[in-house]
């Protein structure tokens, strides 16, 4: 039964590597944090989540940031350092895009 168990975890991780290999899946370091639309793409990250949580926080330094394209739309994972009055923050946003230019902020979470 055992046996059974592993090589049946076994094709699922091999139909999932498979899929994702397939698929395009997977997040792509972005190299170049100084790319323009990268800053816009956090800046936008920062605001929604100000209209939302009625906050004020300030960008101030972008740490990191990831990609993933497929289904006519690419969506970006940023770490960004932020100012909230004296403190500064680190979060990790999630923004969409569509083909159209259409931006939307999924999650935003303090890391």
């Amino acid at each position: 039964m055992k046996s059974q168990s592993v090589v049946v975890l076994s094709l699922l991780v091999a139909s999932f590597l498979l899929l994702e290999g397939v698929s395009g899946g997977g997040w792509t370091e972005i190299k170049d944090l100084d790319d323009p639309l990268v800053h816009e793409i956090a800046e936008f990250a920062v605001a929604e989540h100000n209209k939302k949580a009625n906050t004020d926080l300030v960008p101030q330094e972008l740490v990191k940031g990831e990609m993933q394209s497929g289904g006519g739309s690419t969506t970006y994972r940023v770490t960004i350092v932020v100012r909230d009055g004296k403190v500064s923050k680190r979060f990790e946003a999630v923004v969409g895009e569509t083909n159209k230019g259409v931006r939307t902020l999924t999650s935003f979470q303090q890391v």
